[in-house]
């Protein structure tokens, strides 16, 4: 039987038809996790009390409701908890090779993130939409959370705690120019891509490219610029940190750096170091400049205070508006008539001369109060907010005010010691148990006391 002309598009718009509602109906997900009362709504049909395992299907509106929550493991093993109180829909989901793409809405309450193949793939096609920003994942742990009264009962709950707040950022980028790559000593640690703004901790070691530079501020108030096609690393340094002496040691590797010693250098001067191929730099409350060529030597000049070089000929004293050279770790300071002009003609900006907000740097709240908005804090890896292509690493906070206005911010406690699990770290076999050691008082979740 042979068909005409109109029965074959018709037949081919069925087959599609039929190839859309079959994909329609196919899972994009599953719950690895549920606790109380959670419903998913697919557009007009009824609501669903979802149960582990239960499937999770492109177009779902996900709401929880009080102290209940559930986690969601996606196709391409990318993770979502839904907090209490929330309310969260999968608009467009999509793992086929080519076509990757997932947007999701928050409208109410908080998700807690682990981003899967498809962020890894394009960060631009895993999308997490509020109201107030939206947020692209890389390969990231994450919170996104829309705040009302909530997060103030929460944030002055664990203040009243008295917890020890660490501060693992120990410097930011404050001018930048061209391109400076970080990479952390830590286990799969992977390059970042400084900015300004861009949050630094003790183990990094940086890399810039020609015609670049970072000038870093210290929590200290001690700065550092490093040079174009300079290697340095911040070996050790710890400030205000509970039962650990104040220390600021670091190391050039090859290339250049500008430095002005901040409140560890004043107080306790051997505990600022600077550690080069030929020598190791003490200081006496300065500024001063360091440029290591490889095969050739280590120039520095002092222009304040007064610098230590110490290396196996011997301790070398090297004075305010001198210069030096030291050829290997075996040869004695000789002192030059100036600095070598090709490395003046090098020198980027000098660290003293560039204002530098150490408040606005190092802001950890926007208020007392933690006031409505969003906050999406990143635990691991980095996201953009892509309403103003700001790049937010490990252990930042964004804060967005109810009129758009965005602040810097560092970890906040209410989302560090949040106890609805990061779905990467969830031990979901033993999560009923853990979580019935956790009570709510006025609406807000009590810390565990099991150990």
């Amino acid at each position: 039987m042979k068909l005409n002309h109109k029965q074959i598009i018709t037949l081919i718009l069925l087959l599609l038809i039929t190839q859309i509602l079959q994909a329609a109906a196919e899972p994009i997900a599953k719950v690895s996790f549920v606790r109380g009362s959670v419903a998913a709504i697919l557009e007009s049909n009824k609501s669903r009390l979802l149960g582990k395992d239960d499937p999770i299907y492109q177009g779902d509106n996900i709401q929880t409701s009080a102290r209940s929550f559930v986690i969601i493991t996606f196709n391409d093993n990318a993770k979502i908890t839904v907090r209490p109180n929330s309310n969260f829909s999968i608009k467009e989901y999509n793992d086929k090779k080519g076509k990757q793409a997932a947007k999701m809405e928050l409208h109410q309450g908080g998700i807690r993130a682990n981003s899967g193949e498809i962020a890894k793939n394009n960060p631009n096609n895993f999308q997490i939409k509020t109201p107030l920003a939206t947020v692209n994942a890389k390969q990231a742990d994450y919170s996104v959370r829309l705040c009302k009264n909530d997060c103030q009962q929460e944030a002055k709950e664990i203040n009243n705690k008295n917890l020890i707040k660490t501060k693992p950022i120990v410097a930011r980028v404050a001018k930048i120019q061209g391109k400076v790559i970080a990479k952390n000593n830590k286990k799969s640690a992977k390059n970042r891509l400084l900015v300004r703004g861009s949050p630094l901790y003790s183990g990094d070691h940086l890399s810039s490219q020609k015609q670049s530079y970072a000038l870093l501020a210290f929590r200290d108030g001690g700065r550092i610029t490093v040079q174009a096609e300079t290697d340095y690393e911040i070996s050790n340094y710890q400030y205000q940190q509970k039962n650990q002496e104040n220390k600021s040691i670091h190391k050039l590797i090859t290339g250049g750096m500008r430095v002005l010693t901040g409140h560890i250098g004043k107080v306790k001067k051997e505990n600022y170091k600077i550690n080069t191929p030929v020598a190791t730099i003490g200081i006496r409350g300065t500024g001063f400049d360091l440029y290591y060529i490889h095969k050739e030597g280590l120039y520095s000049s002092v222009w304040q205070g007064t610098i230590e070089q110490q290396n196996q000929a011997g301790d070398n004293i090297l004075t305010f508006s001198k210069s030096s050279y030291i050829s290997n770790k075996n040869s004695l300071m000789k002192v030059l008539p100036k600095f070598p002009i090709k490395l003046i003609q090098a020198l980027s900006i000098r660290p003293d001369k560039v204002p530098v907000n150490q408040e606005n740097l190092f802001k950890t709240t926007v208020s007392e109060n933690t006031p409505p908005g969003l906050y999406v804090t990143v635990h691991k890896g980095s996201v953009r907010l892509s309403s103003s292509e700001l790049d937010l690493d490990r252990n930042e906070t964004t804060y967005i005010s109810p009129d758009k206005k965005m602040i810097r911010l560092e970890l906040q406690p209410f989302q560090e010691q949040d106890p609805y699990p990061l779905p990467s770290e969830a031990d979901v076999k033993n999560y009923s148990l853990l979580m019935d050691n956790y009570s709510v008082k006025n609406g807000s979740v009590d810390e565990c006391v099991a150990e």
